[in-house]
């Protein structure tokens, strides 16, 4: 579907009725910290929640999982997850970062991706669990990352990763922001092998303060889904900015807005949610990428929220997203279209 007007985005907030039907006997999840000394201890109740929730109850068949460390410019040990072929297999090679707003999550959330990866493409996929707020604010989390994808790059044989079949680049909301920025500081650092392409899950591309002049009117849907039913509001995500304190103009932050601006970034596969505050995030900036050049597929899903594919998978929608993870995983590094 064409989604180059924006005049017709605000009509993929209307809600979803299998979604609605849904949310009558939807179990309530855990109120938001008020107070961010509270997050740290939020962390492994929700990391529980999330590991026996529907979405985590996947085949793993054929699939290794190890547990590993990445140094950091700093001297701290990074811990990442690592998801391969139990058969040795040498295929291509994935580096992906978790969701939870910069405060919470863990590799593990990714897994659902990474045994795909793993499963259809023979790949060696290295989750990372970069540190979060409020103990290490921005950059924080960017720099850890940035660390661990320049030491996966350089170290992929010892995976047995072969990074000439493919290196993908990806994450879910805040992981899907810091997948975008670190596309940008690969481009412009020279990451060696380099990126061939990268996969954004309902990413952050800018903060609201930092949205330029001429794409104000068509970033609408920070208000227009400030409320809408969902694990994620307007009035979270300010708090979640407020504990991780970024500076919403840096490129470290804001991708949509990088200072040297998007032409030569690797094809970039996109997921944007229509009753996501989050929203218009994916939207201008796959149309940003587009204008400038990059090669962008694009899929909306009207009337769901965000995080929906994690919510319940045998939501229809959240069956299309996983047949559409597929497709992207397939289009960066099979040559599909």
């Amino acid at each position: 579907m064409d989604y180059s007007d924006p005049t017709t985005w605000a009509s993929l907030a209307e809600i979803d009725p299998e979604y609605k039907k849904f949310l009558e006997t939807a179990p309530a999840g855990p109120p938001p910290a008020s107070d961010p000394a509270q997050i740290p201890h939020m962390r492994p109740i929700m990391k529980q929640m999330s590991l026996n929730s529907p979405a985590q109850q996947i085949d793993r068949t054929s699939v290794k999982q190890e547990d590993i460390t990445i140094p950091a410019r700093d001297g701290y040990n990074i811990p990442a997850v690592v998801f391969k072929p139990s058969s040795g297999a040498s295929g291509p090679l994935a580096v992906l970062f978790h969701g939870g707003g910069f405060l919470v999550g863990f590799p593990e959330m990714e897994g659902p991706a990474a045994v795909a990866l793993v499963q259809n493409h023979n790949a060696t996929v290295v989750s990372v669990d970069y540190r979060m707020a409020p103990e290490h604010v921005f950059p924080k989390a960017i720099e850890d990352s940035w660390d661990a994808l320049k030491w996966v790059a350089v170290n992929a044989h010892t995976f047995g990763a072969d990074p000439s079949k493919g290196f993908l680049l990806g994450g879910s909301s805040a992981g899907g922001n810091i997948a975008a920025v670190c596309s940008h500081l690969a481009r412009d650092e020279k990451l060696s092998p380099p990126l061939t392409g990268i996969w954004l899950n309902y990413p952050v591309t800018v903060g609201p303060d930092a949205v330029p002049g001429h794409l104000q009117k068509d970033y609408q849907s920070n208000e227009q889904n400030a409320t809408a039913p969902g694990i994620i509001s307007k009035a979270s995500l300010e708090m979640g900015r407020a504990i991780y304190k970024p500076d919403q103009t840096s490129d470290l932050f804001s991708p949509l807005i990088w200072s040297t601006g998007h032409r030569g970034l690797p094809k970039t596969w996109l997921h944007a949610c229509g009753l996501d505050p989050l929203r218009d995030d994916a939207l201008l900036y796959e149309r940003e990428l587009r204008q400038a050049g990059v090669e962008t597929h694009l899929e909306v899903y009207p009337g769901m929220p965000h995080g929906f594919d994690a919510m319940n998978s045998d939501l229809k929608q959240a069956a299309k997203h996983r047949e559409d993870r597929a497709k992207a995983f397939a289009w960066i590094l099979s040559g599909g279209k």
